[in-house]
């Protein structure tokens, strides 16, 4: 699973598949979805899964299975570990027992990012303490994902693989996490890749500011100027 894919990406840049292959170009969607979702999202460690209303009781009573996180009325559950989905494989959840000093894993069998809810294959017994969550919290849906999320992916994937492709006007650039120092080719505002980080730093404000219509809409998100690479 991604955010967006190698023709997403070229979609909206000028890379061909002669200038860079899709495996490539998914290698670099895969390092910015680990920053996008470093820049959005906050990680939850090991939350206690208290009462928060009649509706999300949380209880330990030897047959509920269903937990909610603290905020699953305001945020969604998140990407933990950036995979571009979110799966069960994002959440850890931890069982208490009575003297809330030894804790075992249990298992999830499903998740509502929507909701916040958490179902555990079996019920914890009665005798658990307390049911701890570890997760990430995000501001939009990025299950789905909401439009802010993959525009987002798309203009920082662009950025990188210009700052690639353009690697021999750098005196240094480290290909593993694609960090630049000491440009050499001059002016840099109308280049691709400081345009689309720009457009990806717009983006990434209006995410945390939840600044954005509804799930599916374009509208509100920051304007692409056009590409003119020199």
């Amino acid at each position: 699973m991604a955010y967006c894919t190698a023709s997403d990406v070229r979609e909206i840049t000028e890379i061909s598949s002669d200038d860079m292959d899709d495996s490539t170009l998914e290698a670099i969607i895969a390092t910015a979805t680990v920053q996008l979702n470093s820049d959005i999202n906050l990680i939850i460690r090991e939350e206690r899964a208290d009462y928060i209303d009649v509706y999300r009781q949380n209880k330990i009573d030897g047959s509920n299975t269903v937990y909610y996180v603290q905020d699953s009325y305001n945020y969604y559950l998140g990407d933990y570990d950036n995979d571009g989905g979110v799966d069960t494989s994002d959440m850890e959840v931890y069982l208490y027992d009575s003297s809330a000093k030894t804790r075992t894993a249990a298992t999830v069998a499903s998740i509502n990012a929507s909701t916040g809810a958490i179902t555990l294959n079996a019920a914890p017994a009665t005798t658990t303490s307390k049911v701890t969550i570890t997760y990430a919290r995000a501001p939009l849906d990025e299950s789905t994902p909401h439009t802010a999320i993959k525009e987002a992916c798309k203009a920082l994937s662009a950025s990188l693989a210009y700052m690639k492709l353009r690697a021999e006007d750098y005196q240094k650039l480290n290909l593993g996490d694609f960090g630049v120092t000491s440009y050499t080719g001059g002016q840099t505002t109308n280049r691709p890749f400081n345009i689309f980080k720009q457009y990806y730093d717009e983006l990434v404000d209006r995410i945390l500011s939840r600044d954005i219509i509804k799930s599916g809409d374009i509208e509100g998100l920051p304007f692409l100027p056009p590409i003119q690479d020199d």
